[in-house]
């Protein structure tokens, strides 16, 4: 595969990215992931915003060097029409090897592309994680410091979950170590609220900025540990999946109907903001 590294195009095996990058020695960087349908990147601008939204939050010098423009003639060069890109943006290189976050240097911009199957993705199971999560700003945003995600997300394979609900020390919740989380309760489609420490995903921003779905009013409010009883059903949400039902949380089945139904509404919508140009 072809890929574009800080300003060049490169096959994949032939990129060197030098050791003393930061993004590499201490994960000092943000990415986002971006599904492309029939060669259209979903949400594009929104997903550049909340890059440089993350950039400047943390200090790292952002720029765009034409993400559009990179990701067709990487469709292009690897013959390719449905795909899931990344952008990842690091710190860039420091020789100094300084502890501290700082600007001013020039940052590392990669941008991978990958094959996308447009399959619907079957129904997930969740566990809740015996980890609680801290209160920390560096949650709200998607950085390349990874490896505690991937953690959760072994660990929920091990035990035959896709994916661990994740709590706080207060036992409210907050997401999955990749997706945010939306619950039928009481007559409503509930998510946790954006204040917490979560990422606002862009699937979520959507998602909520409809108002409704389903018949349902949409609401963000907080949700404990206890209230996974009372769910009726439940989907997660993200940039490559958009909405995929929730079929069990621990042992608890749930029904599929009206998140299959919530799923469906989705994807009318989402093919009408396609003609209409509205990604």
């Amino acid at each position: 595969m072809k890929i574009f590294l800080n300003g060049e195009f490169y096959e994949s095996d032939e990129a060197l990215l030098r050791v003393f990058d930061r993004g590499f020695l201490f994960g000092d960087g943000i990415f986002t992931t971006i599904k492309v349908e029939d060669s259209i990147p979903l949400f594009l601008d929104k997903h550049i915003n909340r890059l440089k939204s993350s950039c400047h939050f943390f200090g790292i010098k952002f720029f765009d060097p034409g993400f559009s423009n990179i990701i067709n003639q990487l469709l292009n060069k690897n013959h390719l029409i449905n795909a899931r890109v990344k952008i990842i943006i690091s710190r860039g290189v420091d020789f100094k090897n300084r502890i501290i976050n700082y600007g001013g240097e020039n940052p590392t911009i990669a941008v991978l592309i990958s094959p996308l199957n447009l399959d619907l993705p079957q129904p997930i199971k969740l566990c809740i994680s015996k980890e609680m999560r801290g209160n920390e700003s560096i949650y709200q945003h998607k950085t390349t410091s990874y490896l505690q995600n991937l953690y959760y997300k072994t660990i929920a394979r091990r035990k035959n979950f896709d994916d661990v609900i994740i709590l706080n020390w207060k036992e409210e919740i907050l997401e999955t170590s990749t997706a945010n989380l939306f619950f039928i309760l009481e007559g409503k489609v509930i998510t946790p609220p954006r204040e917490l420490p979560l990422l606002n995903g862009i699937m979520r921003q959507e998602i909520l900025a409809l108002k409704s779905i389903g018949g349902y009013p949409l609401i963000e409010k907080n949700l404990k540990k206890d209230d996974l009883k009372k769910v009726e059903a439940a989907f997660i949400t993200s940039a490559i999946l958009e909405i995929c039902p929730v079929s069990r949380i621990e042992n608890q089945e749930l029904s599929l109907k009206n998140s299959e139904a919530i799923r469906k509404e989705w994807l009318q919508i989402k093919r009408s903001k396609i003609q209409q140009r509205l990604l």
